[in-house]
């Protein structure tokens, strides 16, 4: 009996002690915030690119101030816009290579595109892993055309952020249920903003996440991802550079007048 007495104690004691659990409306602001912050993050590598995307970098960080300050604004984007978006997008492009730009710059040209919409856009699951996978392309992208030491720094950031958003995404998707309809958005007509996003208040969801959060596991996620970048840093010092010259694929995209002047072949006395 004295057990069973202590055995029930400990359990009111865990209950009074236990930490606030993240409501489905905390995880889908949580996760539109993360996707948004991801979609900037990505965008603004194309600041490294020595290519004329610069109004389009802007256009992307613009577009995310906006409605990080006013997170109801994307419904107010009637259904014909949302209709309009992938056609608008596929003529820009087309204007872009008729008129005679590089294809590299068009392609970026069109992620930016891409992530300006998933930014002014309530997205879904499926959105979230495109905005994940458009800011790879131009990570790699401005990895592989850039030698700024200033570009790993947001490599990393991007990174920490890409995982952040997959694990909020899948505890979304976990405790979807009830709430999941909440996520979503009318096919046509004018797409009103969804409940988590009119409630959306930023000072509250910081104190419930700071209320919420388990700093050791914190803690152990960041030291986790800390040993995966020292491991990473000590493979690419210790993978041996070749020189690929013509063969990259990349070099035959962009025109010559993005090039630096050295000449495409040297022979023996050359200068």
């Amino acid at each position: 009996a004295s057990c069973r007495k202590a055995i029930v104690a400990w359990g009111r004691i865990s209950m009074d002690n236990a930490r606030p659990v993240l409501e489905p409306d905390d995880l889908h602001q949580l996760r539109w915030a993360l996707g948004n912050l991801l979609a900037m993050l990505s965008a603004s590598c194309g600041l490294f690119l020595d290519l004329d995307v610069a109004p389009w970098v802007a256009a992307v960080l613009l577009a995310g101030l906006i409605v990080f300050r006013w997170p109801t604004l994307p419904g107010w984007i009637p259904g014909w816009g949302h209709r309009l978006a992938f056609p608008l997008i596929v003529t820009a492009v087309t204007a872009d290579l008729y008129g005679g730009t590089d294809t590299l710059t068009a392609l970026v040209r069109v992620q930016l595109l891409l992530l300006t919409y998933r930014i002014i856009s309530y997205r879904k699951r499926r959105d979230d892993l495109q905005v994940v996978l458009l800011g790879l392309f131009l990570v790699v992208l401005t990895g592989v055309m850039t030698l700024s030491l200033a570009f790993a720094v947001q490599l990393f950031a991007f990174t920490g952020t890409a995982l952040a958003l997959l694990l909020v995404t899948t505890l979304a998707d976990v405790t979807r249920g009830a709430a999941g309809a909440a996520d979503a958005a009318p096919a046509a007509g004018h797409r009103p903003a969804p409940a988590w996003a009119v409630e959306l208040r930023w000072r509250r969801l910081i104190r419930r996440l700071r209320a919420s959060v388990d700093w050791r596991l914190v803690a152990l996620g960041v030291g986790l991802f800390g040993g995966v970048v020292a491991v990473t840093a000590m493979l690419f010092t210790a993978i041996p550079r070749f020189e690929l010259g013509r063969s990259f694929f990349l070099d035959q995209l962009i025109t010559k007048k993005t090039r630096t002047g050295f000449p495409e072949s040297i022979q023996f006395g050359d200068v």
